[in-house]
């Protein structure tokens, strides 16, 4: 088991800047076996003003994407130094959604290897908020 990952870390890795960076820091991972990130639901965050104005609602499609970008450091080894081996995620399946997310609620997403063949990983996601089930499915990704 590594250490955790700060912010300052994660951007340095994923390509991806806000509004669309959607993971606050991966608080543990084991090379190749799992990862567990976390991402802070805020009422400030642009989804917000749209997604049920009254009563907003951290959006399925975004569950899905803090759980690719937790999943992607899957394979993330802190001594390579090439970046450009990372991945792209290539499906999306049987994602369910549970239970709803609301600002104020920390998602704990764990991602576990399924399985590997080639350049094609399998992860199975599952998202939770107070230890309780939200959402679950699995992710495949392009690597190398």
């Amino acid at each position: 088991m590594n250490s955790e990952i700060a912010i300052e870390e994660i951007i340095q890795v994923l390509q991806h800047r806000n509004p669309f960076l959607l993971i606050d820091r991966v608080k543990e991972y084991e090379y190749g076996k799992y990862v567990i990130g976390v991402k802070n639901v805020s009422v400030n965050e642009p989804w917000a003003t749209g997604h049920f104005p009254e009563h907003p609602v951290y959006p399925g499609a975004l569950i899905i994407e803090s759980s690719a970008q937790t999943g992607g450091f899957l394979f993330y080894d802190p001594e390579e130094t090439d970046r450009q081996k990372g991945g792209m995620l290539a499906s999306v399946d049987s994602f369910k959604f549970v239970r709803a997310v609301y600002p104020g609620d920390q998602l704990l997403i764990k991602a576990e290897l399924i399985s590997r063949f080639g350049k094609f990983v399998k992860v199975r996601a599952t998202a939770t908020v107070d230890g309780k089930r939200a959402a679950e499915g699995e992710l495949t990704y392009v690597i190398g």
